[in-house]
């Protein structure tokens, strides 16, 4: 526990002063350190230079909807399906583009979505590889109903151990997108258990995708719902009222100048460097008068919101990038010192590993070893404001798939051939995608949670 009291007299004292100890510290440097030229139009530019300088791995995702449909029993027997009662009528609103799977070709039909659902007809070994595989190198949502039995002609038989889905999994991860299943267990010609899967292929990024659209409907009282993601998580900030950061109160935010979009955030302190150090990182507590490891919290309440369940979250990491030459290159073509690389802040910040841990909550604190060694000083020849970027990075993340229940992907097989055994070839494609190393969460946009942008005076320790 720290002395809240005292430290919100600094603070008034502080905010109270702050113009005579910009002043001050000016005339004693002797040149007016510089400082970011177009505080007005401050928003627009960091949004336009955070953008250029963020790597994304996502792919935009069209709006189109492509509809596959297997032409087998399974589907032609889904119009007795309450499950699949529900979600026709969703379906058809989508106004999806039409592919049949007719054993190894994959046709687009012209005729419209209701008569062709109403018109299944079954023919022998169907090519779902081969839809998989054109909807993942496409850029379309998609919808495929289907048993999940791919036969091939050659071998005649159904593949009941080959993972022959995991190649078209893997690429549309990897883009950043998401796939949701939904099983439904039903008897084929009334004798043999089975699965009909309905593969909507999204992102979850885009507002009204197809699993938003027919969730809305689908009764799920007989079918079960998984979700294929390592790409849906982020963060959410829990402000005081709608607008303010949980700050420091010692740190004396300009609040004129705070934005926030979901991408990033920024902040103005309006305090120096020294009274940041002693009155945060080496706050003492309160009680007994010693110092807290880390001292006091410099922001909290940012919390990690995950939406993966085949994937854990275990730990972050904090790095920190001075990006004010960078930003004023950006800013002003004729800034003297023009770059455009950043120069990266070791061991300034680092996270309340036990909050996060508890609640997954981001609590920043000053590294123990803050030295300020990497900001901009006061001394210098040509002294500048510090703009950092304090990026939340996912350090570690491992895959849990191990511990799901897949039984929903696998069937006792009854083709001649493997007649008795299950066939495992679904269940086995969706855990080794999500075992593959390049789609841990930790690869997705280099593992970037959100950054806070922060300008402060220059340094005076």
């Amino acid at each position: 526990m720290f002395n809240h009291e005292a430290k919100m007299n600094k603070t008034a004292i502080f905010s109270t002063l702050v113009v005579f100890l910009t002043v001050s510290l000016i005339v004693s440097c002797g040149n007016a350190p510089d400082q970011i030229l177009y505080v007005d139009q401050i928003r627009e530019n960091l949004t336009e230079f955070h953008r250029k300088n963020i790597d994304s791995d996502s792919v935009v995702i069209n709006r189109k909807v492509d509809l596959f449909v297997d032409y087998s029993t399974c589907v032609k027997e889904a119009s007795s399906s309450s499950f699949y009662k529900s979600i026709h009528p969703k379906i058809l609103d989508l106004n999806p583009e039409f592919w049949s799977i007719k054993g190894s070709q994959i046709t687009k039909e012209d005729k419209d979505t209701y008569t062709l659902l109403n018109s299944i007809t079954e023919v022998s070994y169907a090519d779902i590889k081969g839809a998989v595989d054109k909807i993942t190198s496409g850029n379309n949502q998609a919808i495929l109903i289907t048993d999940g039995e791919f036969y091939v002609r050659s071998r005649d038989e159904d593949n009941y151990n080959n993972p022959y889905l995991t190649e078209g999994f893997t690429n549309w991860l990897k883009k950043g997108n998401d796939i949701y299943i939904y099983a439904e267990p039903y008897k084929e010609r009334g004798i043999y258990d089975k699965y009909r899967y309905y593969m909507l292929f999204t992102n979850h990024i885009l507002q009204n995708n197809i699993f938003n659209v027919i969730s809305e409907s689908a009764k799920i009282s007989n079918a079960k719902l998984v979700k294929l993601s390592n790409s849906d998580w982020g963060i959410e900030v829990v402000r005081k009222g709608e607008y303010k950061p949980q700050v420091n109160s010692v740190l004396a935010i300009n609040e004129n100048y705070y934005f926030y979009n979901k991408e990033f955030e920024f902040q103005e302190y309006q305090i120096d460097w020294t009274d940041i150090v002693k009155y945060i990182k080496n706050a003492p507590d309160s009680i007994t008068g010693g110092l807290d490891h880390g001292g006091d919290y410099f922001l909290k309440g940012i919390f990690l919101k995950q939406n993966l369940e085949y994937f854990k979250i275990s730990e972050l990491d904090i790095r920190v990038y001075n990006v004010f030459d960078a930003y004023r290159s950006f800013e002003d073509t004729s800034y003297t010192e023009k770059t455009n690389q950043v120069t990266e802040v070791s061991e300034l910040f680092t996270y309340d590993e036990e909050a996060f841990k508890n609640n997954g909550e981001v609590i920043l604190k000053i590294h123990d070893n803050f030295s300020g060694h990497g900001l901009n000083q006061y001394g210098a020849s040509f002294p500048k404001f510090n703009l950092l970027r304090v990026d939340i990075i996912l350090k570690s993340a491992e895959s849990i798939i191990d511990e799901a229940d897949l039984s929903i992907f696998k069937w006792k097989s009854i083709d001649l051939g493997s007649r008795g055994l299950y066939n495992e070839s679904v269940l086995h494609s969706i855990k080794n995608t999500l075992e593959k190393p390049e789609l841990n969460p930790i690869n997705v946009n280099n593992g970037l949670l959100y950054s806070i942008y922060i300008s402060t005076f220059p340094s005076n320790l």
